[in-house]
């Protein structure tokens, strides 16, 4: 059911901006990089007070818990199929449900990022941000990998999708994992470089 309310609603949107169905995927990686390289402009020019600053690491952690706790759910159901111990259908329900929350972390996270004075001359925060933006655009182009499992039996098991489509679902596992925690241990790194 979410499956094809997502799908009426993207018809909707194209027919609302006169944008045919192909064209959602260019849009969306032109909004990311686009919104990337604002909250990169942003955070050079910003310079917050040091309890705006406070704010937003409490407001950054929350949105990290928030999007990288629904990230570990989708994948520990995906690890769940794999054994056999839950259906294409509940993976693709799960993935339904935590996705808002994963783009509502993320978005959380670019903006409180830029209050948090990021010195973005400096290595590991460009590491960082090529990290978040990795995240973001393999997050964008999973609904490409995650089509070809919503035609396929309930009961279907890994070994019997196409090896082009498994492939593409630990290439995307595998970005999404190294993307998010390298960010996180990049951040942290940061912050405990910057206090201790």
């Amino acid at each position: 059911m979410g499956s094809v309310g997502s799908r009426l609603r993207q018809r909707r949107i194209a027919r609302l901006w006169g944008w045919p169905r192909w064209a959602a995927l260019p849009l969306r990686l032109s909004l990311i990089v686009g919104l990337w390289v604002a909250m990169l402009a942003v955070a050079l020019v910003l310079e917050p007070p040091r309890a705006v600053e406070v704010l937003a690491r409490a407001g950054h952690v929350v949105a990290l818990a928030v999007a990288l706790g629904a990230i570990l759910v989708v994948d520990w159901h995906g690890l769940l199929w794999l054994a056999g111990r839950r259906s294409v259908t509940d993976v693709l329900r799960v993935s339904a449900a935590t996705g808002p929350l994963v783009w509502i972390g993320l978005a959380g996270l670019c903006a409180t990022g830029p209050l948090l004075v990021p010195d973005l001359g400096a290595t590991p925060a460009r590491v960082k941000m090529l990290l978040v933006l990795g995240a973001a655009v393999n997050g964008a182009l999973l609904p490409l990998t995650t089509a070809h499992l919503r035609d396929v039996p309930v009961e279907t098991v890994i070994r019997q999708l196409p090896r082009a489509v498994r492939r593409r679902m630990v290439q995307a596992t595998v970005v999404s994992q190294l993307c998010w925690w390298g960010a996180v241990a990049v951040g942290l790194w940061t912050t405990a470089s910057r206090h201790y």
